[in-house]
């Protein structure tokens, strides 16, 4: 990856520690177009006790970089925009606190809650990464940032639009049983995947896994990443503290955009991990998906079925046996 990262000349000096002694904590922002929001989520950030480096890598060209470089963030330059993984893996090699949180742009954070992450994977060295609640800004409900684990059911589920009727008691209550957990949980517990929204890592554990897969460009990521630091014998965990407010969304405005990127990077989750009765569920999914989205854009349908069908066939032929050779 290729850049600038000019050091910030405000209100903080870039990289300095906000408390006494080496930082145990830096933090990564991967902006785009998020000039509006990059300012409170920076300023939240500063406020942690203990946090060392501010990298923002600003993959757009609204002038977040600026910003950002104003309030005391290291800045790395990518116009170019290759994906929200590979942001957070460039931005992770300016780094060298031993913990890591991974932020959200339009995220505002708790500092007091972060430190109590903090502590805990101190006292867990099991422990690859750990999130609270996330507080929607512009409604009064928790965001969904941990799951049980994600299969084909879950594609059916957004597919039929299912969401709203999952927030009712009695469904709610056996919701489990396509992935979902409590979006406010009532005590710490264990979970199979993590929302990168403000998430809190271990940078061991990032590097043994050699962070995000930069095949995704802007979802699924994280659930990847769960996934390979579990398959390494790491733990996941959610904590009912409330770490952040999130606007959500704010990176990509366009609605049709925003699914085409969430199918593309879920059917390449589904061709590396499922198994082969989801994988076949899978693939089902993704054309009636893509038949949809089709009528609705019928320009853009030989792409739709490249990013869909084509290509995570390919990604199940090649890459999943790479994988597979690898954990051996």
């Amino acid at each position: 990856m290729t850049g600038s990262a000019p050091s910030g000349t405000g209100r903080r000096q870039a990289g300095e520690s906000s408390g006494p002694g080496p930082a145990v904590l830096d933090a990564v922002v991967v902006t785009y177009q998020s000039r509006d929001t990059i300012g409170p989520c920076l300023r939240a950030l500063f406020g942690i006790p203990g946090l060392g480096a501010v990298v923002v890598v600003d993959h757009g060209s609204d002038g977040s970089g600026d910003v950002a470089a104003e309030l005391g963030a290291r800045v790395l330059c990518e116009p170019g925009n290759p994906g929200f993984g590979a942001g957070q893996n460039a931005g992770r090699s300016l780094t060298t606190a031993p913990y890591l949180l991974l932020c959200n742009p339009d995220a505002v954070v708790e500092p007091a809650a972060i430190v109590d992450g903090v502590t805990r994977l101190a006292a867990e060295p099991g422990l690859a990464a750990i999130q609270g609640v996330i507080r929607e800004r512009d409604r009064d409900i928790d965001q969904r940032s941990s799951w049980h684990s994600v299969g084909a059911l879950h594609l059916w589920a957004r597919i039929l639009r299912l969401g709203r009727l999952l927030r009712m008691g009695p469904i709610r209550r056996t919701s489990g049983r396509i992935g979902l957990t409590p979006r406010a949980p009532a005590a710490p517990h264990e979970v199979e995947a993590l929302a990168a929204i403000v998430l809190l890592v271990r940078r061991e554990a990032m590097e043994r896994v050699g962070g995000f897969d930069p095949g995704y460009f802007l979802y699924w990521e994280d659930l990847d990443l769960s996934k390979r630091l579990r398959e390494a014998g790491w733990t996941l965990q959610v904590t009912p503290d409330t770490w952040a407010v999130h606007s959500g969304g704010a990176s990509q405005s366009d609605p049709f955009e925003r699914e085409r990127q969430w199918w593309r990077g879920c059917m390449r989750y589904a061709a590396l991990w499922y198994s082969r009765p989801d994988w076949l569920a899978g693939m089902a999914a993704a054309a009636v998906q893509w038949l949809t989205m089709s009528i609705r854009s019928p320009r853009q349908a030989r792409a739709l079925w490249a990013d869909l069908i084509a290509s995570p066939q390919r990604i199940r032929a090649t890459e999943r046996g790479r994988l597979a050779r690898g954990s051996q």
